[in-house]
């Protein structure tokens, strides 16, 4: 017998070589009918595969991330297999589960598949799906893998294979359909009630641009018909909250092929938007004692290879700039922090002067590859807004507390009250990608889950996810259509102090390392206003929009009067614009609708004679007739209390 032990610590003994399946039935029909995979000793695994030992096991539904990742990767194969018998002779890449659904990245030959074949594939997956065919997996040697898939004349699983570790390789097989595979998987295809094939796009072979170009077909599954319909409703909501397409019509930003793909340009209303929030976090990051400080867009290529962000970003980020004097190289860099290290070393430090904490919106280049570049949300040049603290290991916790306040109060501000956080820790098993000793990884590691404690914060924590030079806290925004979104970051880093030799003499008149910590609330400008435009559909909130009011005269003769009212309202420190087109005011009303105006003031003769203005706001209609000095009151008033909202909430 081996002893099971559940989530709740409650222990029950089964027959070893029990399978989770066997577990979940002996539970109840209902949890063996619902139960998708299986967590054993923190390792997912197929519900049919047996437990020989005493285990801690968790039984995984749709509900559990990894439940869902084992059914969109068995959707992956149903697709695959689908491919497999309408194009003969089709090979295949990899197709893994993503964050919603699954792709396949395949070499279909001198075939296509472009969007009108996708019925034809969903209803081969949906045949498939009623054959109710068993999935099995399988251990294999390399030497009979490679056979297999050779003798397929499949060279992109035999080129993974040849990388593989003997006595690691397994193979999954439904139908007549076998793939390379660590798994898992569910038992049978009956699970995918609802198929639906979203996208094709090409996608280079394993990420390089020289190697072939594959077709990349990406689809999503449900275990219910109304749980696609309800997607396919989500993602016609999202289309609407595009931020490319909403940034065109507010006049935000645009993009040049001859300044660059990746390297977007800010518009003046952009620009406006973006300079909002950046004032408004200054304004924060003042009263938690940072300084400001500015760094160049290029370093010497040594400050990168002290670093490690050489030996990181380097091979696949923009080649070095060599000068006119031989030997000597520069690079577009890739992160602030080296620069920060450098101006902390610029003067001997003392214990009093911990923390240092400066703060610089400073821009990073990075060369993603061009398939992998969207709009604000994947450029190649982007701008952090970046902190780095120095402190004393003893003042660690309180600093680390003190920036979740600052990434609290930035979400309050805009109304993202849904979030998740997760801890990201060193992978258990391989630490060689991890630069820094032992020790500080594991000092480092406990500030970050004491001080989430404190806060009373549930965190999820994911091993393999951390940085190279640290382990971090991120926190996964949910928009208003329930999307998930990575914005704001923490990291605690022992590792750059010791590669820069940073030190601070002591109370003991002794030099010791200062720990720093690495702090991004926005994480980057582009991303996090790519992210406000999908979550507010373009409508932000009045302290930010860059046009707040748009003054329309309902003819030719008040253009006087509403460019007048437009001088008052700036000076009061109001956004204005003026619609004075020879157009008719409900045409003007509807445009500017459109633009997401929070306030339009709609002028004409009774106005003007009265000194007023008619008042419309976005989404409430009209709200009658006032003073000028009457409307700014209301609308100033209305933005202090959203700015101050954080600091009433914060007490």
């Amino acid at each position: 017998m081996i002893k099971i032990t559940f989530p709740d610590d409650s222990v029950r003994e089964y027959a070893e070589g029990t399978t989770a399946m066997q577990i979940a039935e002996s539970i109840s029909s209902r949890l063996a009918q619902e139960v998708l995979a299986a967590s054993v000793n923190g390792e997912t695994w197929d519900l049919s595969r047996p437990i020989m030992q005493d285990s801690t096991v968790k039984l995984l539904k749709w509900d559990d991330e990894e439940g869902k990742h084992a059914f969109w990767h068995s959707s992956a194969h149903l697709m695959a297999e689908a491919l497999q018998e309408l194009y003969p002779g089709i090979k295949f890449g990899i197709g893994p589960a993503i964050e919603n659904g699954f792709y396949y990245d395949v070499d279909p030959g001198e075939a296509t598949i472009k969007e009108g074949d996708f019925a034809a594939i969903e209803a081969k997956m949906l045949e498939l799906v009623a054959k109710k065919e068993e999935i099995k997996r399988q251990d294999i040697t390399k030497a009979d893998a490679m056979k297999m898939f050779g003798d397929r004349g499949e060279e992109y699983k035999t080129e993974l294979i040849s990388e593989l570790e003997d006595g690691t390789i397994t193979t999954y097989t439904q139908g007549s359909f076998t793939d390379l595979c660590r798994g898992p998987h569910l038992p049978n295809t009956s699970y995918l009630k609802a198929v639906k094939i979203l996208s094709v796009a090409g996608a280079y072979w394993r990420g390089d641009e020289k190697r072939k170009q594959l077709v990349r077909l990406y689809g999503i599954t449900f275990p219910k018909k109304k749980m696609l319909d309800e997607y396919l409703a989500l993602l016609e909501e999202a289309k609407k909250r595009d931020h490319r397409k909403i940034g065109k019509v507010l006049e935000l930003v645009t993009c040049s092929t001859a300044v660059g793909a990746g390297l977007p340009l800010w518009l003046p209303r952009g620009t406006q938007l973006r300079l909002k929030l950046e004032d408004f976090l200054k304004r924060i990051q003042k009263k938690y004692g940072y300084q400001q400080v500015m760094t160049p867009h290029i370093g010497g290529k040594q400050l990168y290879v002290t670093s490690g962000h050489y030996a990181k970003y380097g091979k696949d980020s923009f080649q070095p700039i060599h000068t006119p004097q031989e030997g000597e190289e520069f690079l577009l860099k890739p992160m602030n922090c080296p620069h920060h290290c450098e101006i902390f070393k610029a003067f001997p430090r003392s214990y009093k002067d911990l923390p240092l904490r400066f703060a610089e919106f400073g821009t990073v280049y990075r060369y993603e590859q061009s398939g992998e570049l969207h709009g604000l949300t994947r450029v190649r040049g982007f701008t952090q807004d970046d902190a780095h603290l120095f402190c004393r290991p003893d003042q660690l916790k309180d600093e680390f507390l003190k920036v979740m306040d600052i990434i609290f109060i930035i979400f309050k501000a805009l109304d993202f009250e849904n979030f998740e956080a997760q801890i990201s820790l060193r992978d258990k098993v391989n630490r060689d990608k991890y630069i820094g000793s032992e020790e500080n990884w594991e000092k480092a590691e406990t500030a970050i889950i004491e001080a989430c404690q404190e806060k009373g914060l549930k965190a999820k924590i994911e091993y393999g996810e951390a940085a190279f030079y640290g382990p971090k806290l991120d926190f996964m925004v949910k928009d208003a259509i329930g999307r998930r979104w990575q914005l704001g970051t923490i990291q605690v880093d022992y590792n750059l102090p010791e590669r820069f030799e940073l030190e601070y003499t002591g109370e003991d008149n002794k030099k010791h390392r200062p720990v720093m910590i690495h702090r991004a609330p926005f994480g980057s400008m582009e991303r996090f206003v790519a992210v406000l435009i999908e979550h507010t559909g373009g409508k932000f909130p009045l302290w930010l929009t860059p046009d707040q009011v748009c003054i329309m005269p309902i003819s030719e003769k008040f253009n006087e009067y509403a460019w007048d009212i437009a001088r008052q309202l700036e000076e009061q420190d109001i956004r204005v614009l003026v619609d004075d087109r020879n157009e008719k005011i409900g045409r003007k009303i509807r445009d500017n609708e459109l633009k997401r105006i929070p306030y339009m003031l709609i002028v004409g003769e009774k106005e003007a004679e009265n000194n007023e203005v008619s008042v419309r706001k976005q989404g409430e209609g009209d709200k009658g007739s006032m003073k000028i000095a009457t409307f700014a009151a209301l609308l100033n008033d209305e933005v202090e209390d959203m700015m101050n909202r954080w600091q009433n909430k914060n007490k």
